[in-house]
């Protein structure tokens, strides 16, 4: 059994912690030069980059990052603004950077491969995911602040505090809507996964927005879905994830699948953990993502890792 962190390549380390508390393993695809600094015995990384790239993201990554202070901070244009233009025969560019300024690529040897610039667009997508959830949240607690002090002053109820954004605003691009910005995602998601040479029956993920896409990727084919609670810490879990990609389904019938997750389906008294859960019989979770919908031998699963909840009672199948 091997299990996946998809799309994004980090992951912090209290969340990979009880992550991994569930699995045997977990994979995270990490280039080198990005790879997280900590040790959990359960994690294994795999670089997808070529291996002559290994080493040289980092590098790659730092040049956007010039280029991305250069063009948008304020303090870096007001410098352009007074300073003298380089000199053309002066100005040595690097390949990134010629490309980012619109410039063409003549020599094929020149050319960035497609899994460099994969890595590259997933990271940075995480980092700006990052950086708008920070702003969401701090937002959230103006809003917060602002209700208490309408309470406190007992302000007329015509004084309305503005709406917050719409969560999905991490995904806002000016020329794409919503879903075309995530299908990008995956798309470089399934260019590094080819490049790994394993199968991976089960993926998990914590961003809401790319599992439920899934579903829409799913549409052609037969799938479950499940909102299950276990107890925290739950050694047996490994086993349990290792008879459900086995479990054979013939047709719609899924009296065994039920029979293993039936315990799971209602939150008990105490500390849980909460996974949302894409069963998809006969195709493993890696040929979804690859769009390779020939039927194999285990089941797949997409898990939308939600962590610790509320001890109530609620039955979560769909």
């Amino acid at each position: 059994m091997q299990v996946l962190y998809y799309p994004y390549l980090t992951l912090d380390t209290p969340q990979v912690n009880k992550i991994a508390s569930c699995f045997r393993e977990l994979y995270l695809f990490s280039p080198l030069g990005i790879r997280p600094r900590f040790v959990v015995s359960q994690v294994k990384f795999c670089d997808p980059l070529p291996g002559d790239w290994q080493n040289k993201f980092r590098a790659l990554l730092s040049q956007y990052q010039i280029f991305q202070q250069i063009y948008t901070d304020k303090s870096f244009l007001e410098y352009i603004k007074h300073a003298p233009p380089p000199s053309p025969d002066e100005e040595k560019v690097t390949l990134l950077i010629r490309m980012l300024r619109g410039g063409r690529v003549e020599k094929e040897d020149e050319r960035l491969p497609p899994e460099v610039i994969s890595a590259l667009f997933l990271h940075l997508a995480q980092e700006y995911s990052s950086a708008i959830r920070t702003l969401y949240q701090s937002l959230q607690k103006v809003k917060e602040q602002e209700e208490s002090l309408k309470e406190i002053l007992d302000a007329p109820s015509e004084i309305k505090v503005p709406p917050l954004p719409e969560f999905n605003l991490d995904y806002v691009h000016p020329d794409e809507d919503l879903w075309q910005f995530v299908d990008k995602i995956l798309f470089a998601f399934s260019l590094l996964l080819k490049k790994a040479e394993m199968s991976f029956p089960i993926c998990i993920t914590d961003d809401e927005v790319i599992h439920h896409y899934m579903k829409e990727l799913l549409k052609e084919v037969p799938f479950e879905v499940y909102t299950l609670y276990f107890p925290y810490p739950c050694p047996e879990l490994v086993n349990f994830w290792q008879v459900l990609i086995e479990i054979y389904c013939d047709g719609k019938d899924y009296t065994a699948v039920s029979d293993l997750i039936t315990p799971y389906l209602e939150k008990k008294e105490g500390e849980i953990i909460e996974i949302e859960m894409i069963f998809v019989p006969g195709r493993p979770a890696s040929s979804i993502l690859l769009n390779d919908f020939h039927p194999k031998d285990h089941n797949g699963i997409f898990c939308l890792w939600k962590g610790e909840g509320d001890a109530v009672t609620h039955r979560g199948r769909f």
